[in-house]
């Protein structure tokens, strides 16, 4: 169980560390952006396509992060319910009670049953 959370913790450390790093990124094309305020209209265009296109990107960006956290928690929340429902059935010497926490699970997280 363990090694599943330093694992889904390792994930969320390199998610943050790229979010880092695309942080300074943005800003220092943001201040290249600042600073070409003395460019001609042709370059002006291209800076204000580019700026909107960073600015879309962005907007992509942090929607794949949350969802990329998203099925990191829910990989780590099923792998946790899965071990406790092992857990239990282990205890209990029906193998249908154990096929049967497992169905449970899948129900849980899948909104479906185990055909």
């Amino acid at each position: 169980m363990w090694k599943m959370v330093d694992t889904a913790h390792s994930k969320e450390e390199q998610a943050r560390d790229t979010i880092s790093q695309l942080r300074l990124e943005i800003s220092n094309l943001s201040k290249l952006v600042e600073s070409g305020a003395g460019l001609n209209f042709g370059q002006d265009t291209s800076v204000q396509e580019l700026t909107k296109m960073k600015d879309e990107l962005i907007q992509q960006r942090d929607e794949q992060l949350k969802e990329i956290v998203n099925v990191c928690l829910r990989k780590l929340h099923l792998g946790i319910l899965n071990m406790l429902f092992y857990q239990i059935a282990k205890k209990k010497t029906s193998p249908i009670y154990r096929t049967s926490a497992q169905s449970r699970t899948r129900e849980i997280f899948h909104g479906r049953k185990n055909s």
